[in-house]
C-alpha cells in the first residue's frame, strides 16, 4: 500500500475503531486524497494525518466530529483542505465560531 495516493472509504458506517489503528495508516507515504465522508467517526488520528505530508485533501463530513485539531494547523496553511461540513452533532454555536477562529488564524 506504499504506493497508493487516493483512498476513499466513505459511506461505510465505519467508526473509530478503524482509524485509530495506526499501522494500518502508516504504511500510507504517498496519500494524497482520504475520503472519510459519511461513516459514524467521532476522533480522527490526528498523530498519524501530520505526518501525511503529501496529504492535500482529506474529507470528514458528514460523521460526528466535533473538534478542530490544531496539529494539522501546519498542513493547512501548505495547502490541505479538510471538509467537515455535515452533521455537527452537540456542537454548540459558540464550539463552531472558535472552530473557524482558529482556522482563519491558521491561515493568515
Amino acid at each position: 500500500m506504499t504506493s497508493l495516493e487516493i483512498l476513499d472509504i466513505s459511506g461505510n458506517v465505519l467508526s473509530d475503531k478503524v482509524l485509530l489503528d495506526e499501522t494500518k495508516l502508516n504504511v500510507m507515504p504517498n496519500l494524497t486524497e482520504f475520503y472519510l465522508h459519511h461513516n459514524q467517526f467521532y476522533n480522527l488520528p490526528v498523530d498519524i494525518l501530520a505526518q501525511q505530508k503529501k496529504l492535500h485533501k482529506l474529507d470528514v463530513s458528514y460523521n460526528f466530529i466535533t473538534s478542530y485539531y490544531p496539529k494539522l494547523t501546519m498542513q493547512i496553511k501548505s495547502g490541505l483542505e479538510i471538509f467537515y461540513e455535515g452533521e455537527w452533532r452537540s456542537v454548540s454555536l459558540d464550539h463552531c465560531v472558535n472552530i473557524y477562529r482558529i482556522l482563519f488564524q491558521a491561515i493568515h
